[in-house]
């Protein structure tokens, strides 16, 4: 430490004493050794907070990075099952289309029931003067004692016929009893026609 006033200032005696304490002040505070822990601590301190800021954001920015690479992998597992699920209602659909045309072919070499008629009407009314209706109303009435009948058609879904005829013979053909029954079918608040227009069972399977 340079104890004395600059050169190009002239000191009374009483700034002469004044510029020789204040050095000595510092110069015995920079060689406490409290003040140089403070100081090696602050050195040290700034360094680490840069660092440790750093480092959370690179741990920031690598977790966004597995984030968006596992939504990528997401989307294009999505993407190749919807392509696969296009491939496949395709192949259902001409399944669907192949399947009505043989059963159509099957339906035109089947022979109808004996009860049908000759109209192509998929519903025909039986009316009273018909033996089927009161077949019908018998079979009926034995687990309906008193029921009788307002109105009653005869569904004639040649396609249905067919299908349920193709079942019925592969059964008989592999030795297997067919065990055909008559039941009733009840519709609730549905209408029927989606019943007697139906294309594969007949059945509301609701």
């Amino acid at each position: 430490v340079v104890v004395g006033c600059p050169s190009n200032m002239s000191c009374t005696e009483e700034d002469q004493s004044f510029c020789e304490l204040i050095p000595g002040h510092l110069a015995s505070i920079t060689d406490h050794p409290a003040f140089i822990a403070v100081l090696v601590l602050l050195l040290f301190s700034i360094p680490l907070a840069t660092y440790l800021v750093w480092r959370q954001k690179k741990k920031g920015r690598e977790k966004l990075r597995q984030q968006m690479t596992e939504m990528q992998k997401k989307m294009e597992a999505m993407k190749n099952i919807d392509s696969d699920l296009v491939d496949v209602n395709k192949v259902v659909e001409e399944a669907k289309k192949r399947r009505a045309s043989l059963i159509a072919k099957r339906a035109a070499l089947q022979e109808a029931p004996p009860t049908w008629s000759d109209s192509l009407e998929t519903l025909v009314t039986v009316s009273p003067e018909d033996e089927e209706y009161w077949s019908v109303l018998d079979k009926m009435r034995l687990s309906i004692p008193n029921v009788y009948i307002s109105k009653l058609w005869r569904v004639q879904n040649s396609s249905l016929w067919s299908y349920y005829s193709f079942h019925k013979d592969r059964l008989e053909m592999n030795n297997i009893p067919s065990n055909e029954r008559r039941v009733w079918h009840g519709t609730s608040g549905l209408d029927p026609v989606h019943i007697y227009n139906d294309q594969m069972d007949g059945f509301m399977m609701q």
